[in-house]
């Protein structure tokens, strides 16, 4: 009789003994899933020109896209360059869309630019500065545009 009167405590603290064990021990298993993400800046860089005269073309909006997701957004200068940067990317290969269109107003030729899309790979990955934990550190990529009435032609090359 005496033997049975433990046997609910003694279950209990099996019980609490398991629940301890999967709440703190299995957590610290895989840390990445519980504490967050490991980041990665992509960081492109490039020229616009214009097919016509292949001068640079300045006031150029160029959008780094992921999926439908506005990530940067610069605008040419008067040599036609221009650099987008995604901050908090996941240090994998990515494709990005990159727009371009033409800002209201400028002295660009209307007939010289149309809203335009292509897609950039970021491949080969070579990542510097990063902390050796969550930030894997920063890459580069080169896209040289050409623009051409009523659509664009892409010469990408990764740094």
């Amino acid at each position: 009789m005496k033997n049975n009167q433990w046997r609910p405590i003694k279950v209990c603290s099996l019980l609490l003994l398991a629940l301890i064990t999967f709440l703190v021990i299995i957590p610290s298993c895989n840390q990445d899933e519980y504490f967050g993400r490991h980041t990665a800046k992509f960081r492109l860089k490039g020229t616009i020109l214009s097919a016509k005269d292949e001068l640079p073309l300045k006031d150029i909006v160029v959008i780094m896209l992921a999926d439908t997701l506005g990530i940067d957004t610069s605008i040419t200068d008067l040599t036609g360059n221009f650099e987008v940067i995604d901050p908090l990317g996941i240090p994998a290969e990515v494709a990005y869309k990159i727009r371009f269109t033409e800002l209201e107003d400028t002295s660009n030729s209307s007939d010289e630019i149309i809203d335009s899309t292509i897609i950039y790979n970021f491949t080969d990955l070579k990542f510097t500065n990063g902390d050796g934990r969550w930030y894997s550190g920063e890459t580069s990529g080169k896209l040289d545009v050409t623009l051409k009435p009523k659509n664009i032609t892409a010469t990408p090359s990764s740094n």
